[in-house]
């Protein structure tokens, strides 16, 4: 009732409508500190919890695992490392036919416009070797792929999976068929194979037919071993677009690989309890980065996609020889993790899809990491509502409070301001997008230095033309960053819902600056004025995305605390990432790049054109 009375009286709601302009800057910087301050505190123990397998039927360690390799792995290795490459495929056809199973081979070729993995040429091709075991007391209806990838001078992997599959084989308790994919073409190779599997055509990967079916995939596990001396081991669980495999089948492998007495790690960063918090948040920051950029850690990361529950196990090398009895560790969390699996009678769906691990036994739900992001994006309801006032009692701009009993006029939504201003940001942010393609047809196939350097072109290109082509008038400012601020917001929201990490790296970087955006009037030479430009462009997207480059490079990598080698090796991370994100979005159906480039990009561009009118 006392809501409406405000509502209903036009003085006391100005006096209302005059503290929130008044007070919105400091309760949206108070919110904007909570957010940030909340995302530190996630890494103690009374904030996160302890993990746990929720779904019944997975039963880790209950089953005896006996894998031994009996020193075959190692045999295995000396003859792969015999034969030449393109006898690869065929020498690993003939093992899966000798022990029994059914093996075809698939060829598929990929076509982008950058080059990959320093071809000659923007057409990769390959072949996927792939063999099934069928289960002996069903009729093929599920099944659980077990995978590798094979690299020159990396036959591990290979090598132990045709171990097991001979392991296997012998054993009379599979309830699902197992699928055993070897492929020479990273993960474009294991994509080529999904989509032959499922039936899904692609513009820019040509394979051959499946030819031989099973059920539907359950689940899928990855195995990736670089040497025999293993210090420890990392469990992948991100996929495409920062889907997460189902948490129960992480903890199953994290459970198996310490019951074998391997160090289970997240990301590569091993627990370590002398500095718990530091190592937790350091673990945290890897989970947030690796989901940020949408991209598949690993090959797991293709499955999860289409909504199939995946892991990789990959190994860590230990500086010292330990000996290889640490291969056979491996191999029977690997038989655990897959019997467990065996066990299912419907695909995993008791524990959470959204969480972040922050090391081997604590994790983060959504409920808990999810407000942070609530309270950074709050700050802007706070801005637009503001302007919004201010949009519709120009009275109240002069920031003191109106006495008269006269109610607002009705002022015109600007629709013409509101369109030019958009419109024009979208085709720059579009034309940023599409700058790789049109320069790859001009120029032939880019490398990925020449696609950096054309999306960074384009990018100050695009900000130093929009505030000259995009003109707002004093009297519509406010109706402009009111609209903008909102459609800011609900597309920063609606990526937090799909990956929260990229949501929070965007809204902790481009809120406070987009939050202080106004024109400059005629004061060009003020302070805070300069201020505020040289904010934006500190915190704008791009650079956003070099910071985090920096981060990765100074905190992850060792040998780079010199400027001379840090600055070098920041450019080369960013060149990289940057072309691995544009070939995932041709390729592997990642909307980071794209939604970056077109939704996020254009919108920053208009809170910049703001401040030049």
């Amino acid at each position: 009732m006392r809501i409406a009375n405000i509502i209903s009286d036009a003085k006391r709601r100005r006096e209302y409508s005059l503290k929130i302009i008044l007070l919105r800057r400091k309760l949206s910087l108070l919110l904007y500190v909570v957010g940030v301050v909340w995302l530190f505190l996630l890494p103690i123990d009374d904030v996160n919890g302890l993990v746990y397998v929720d779904e019944n039927a997975l039963m880790p360690g209950y089953a005896s695992n006996n894998y031994i390799s009996n020193g075959k792995v190692m045999k295995l290795v000396e003859q792969l490392n015999k034969i030449t490459w393109k006898e690869l495929p065929y020498w690993i056809s003939a093992k899966f036919s000798a022990i029994g199973m059914e093996v075809f081979t698939q060829n598929f070729s990929i076509t982008v416009p950058v080059l990959m993995d320093n071809q000659s040429y923007h057409v990769m091709e390959g072949v996927n070797v792939y063999s099934v075991l069928r289960a002996p007391k069903t009729s093929s209806t599920e099944a659980i792929v077990v995978g590798v990838l094979v690299e020159k001078s990396h036959y591990f992997s290979a090598a132990m999976l045709i171990n097991l599959a001979e392991y296997f084989a012998t054993k009379p308790f599979w309830a699902k068929d197992l699928i055993f994919v070897v492929t020479n073409g990273g993960k474009y190779g294991m994509q080529a194979w999904l989509e032959g599997y499922l039936g899904i055509d692609s513009a820019n990967i040509w394979k051959e037919p499946i030819v031989s079916r099973s059920g539907i995939i359950q689940a899928a596990v990855i195995i990736d071993v670089a040497s025999p001396s293993i210090k420890h081991v990392s469990v992948l669980t991100n996929g495409v677009n920062g889907q997460l495999s189902n948490q129960d089948i992480a903890n199953t492998a994290v459970r198996l690989l310490t019951f074998e007495r391997i160090i289970p790690s997240f990301h590569g960063q091993v627990d370590m309890f002398n500095d718990k918090y530091v190592s937790s948040l350091k673990t945290l920051l890897k989970s947030i980065g690796h989901q940020a950029t949408g991209l598949p850690e690993h090959l797991h990361g293709l499955f999860v996609r289409y909504h199939i529950d995946a892991v990789t196990f990959q190994t860590h090398d230990s500086p010292v020889n330990i000996g290889n009895w640490q291969l056979n560790a491996l191999g029977r969390a690997v038989e655990g993790t897959i019997r467990s699996i065996n066990n299912l009678l419907e695909p995993l769906h008791h524990s959470f899809f959204f969480y972040l691990p922050i090391s081997s036994v604590r994790y983060v739900s959504i409920s808990i990491y999810f407000p942070p992001l609530g309270c950074i994006l709050l700050a802007l309801v706070l801005e637009g509502l503001a302007q919004w006032i201010l949009a519709r009692d120009p009275q109240l701009r002069t920031g003191v409070a109106v006495t008269a009993d006269v109610d607002t006029a009705y002022v015109p939504i600007p629709l013409a301001s509101l369109l030019q201003i958009g419109l024009t940001t979208a085709a720059c942010g579009y034309l940023v997008y599409i700058s790789p393609v049109i320069c790859s047809y001009l120029s032939g196939p880019l490398t990925p230095d020449t696609l950096f350097y054309y999306v960074i072109t384009s990018v100050v290109i695009s900000m130093v033309t929009v505030p000259f082509i995009s003109v707002v008038s004093p009297a519509d400012w406010h109706m402009v960053k009111f609209f903008y601020l909102l459609l800011l917001l609900t597309v920063l929201l609606a990526i937090g819902l799909l990956n929260f990490s990229l949501s929070l790296i965007i809204s902790v970087g481009v809120t406070l600056p987009c939050l202080y955006a106004a024109p400059v009037g005629h004061s060009r030479l003020n302070m805070f004025y300069l201020a505020r430009i040289l904010s934006m462009i500190l915190l704008s997207p791009p650079l956003i995305f070099l910071y985090c480059c920096a981060l990765h490079v100074y905190v992850f990598e060792s040998g780079y605390n010199e400027l001379s080698t840090a600055i070098p090796r920041v450019i080369e991370f960013a060149t990289t990432g940057l072309s691995e994100l544009f070939l995932s979005s041709e390729v592997l159906g990642s909307w980071v790049y794209a939604t970056v480039l077109t939704c996020v990009w254009p919108l920053w561009l208009v809170m910049w054109s703001i401040n030049f009118q």
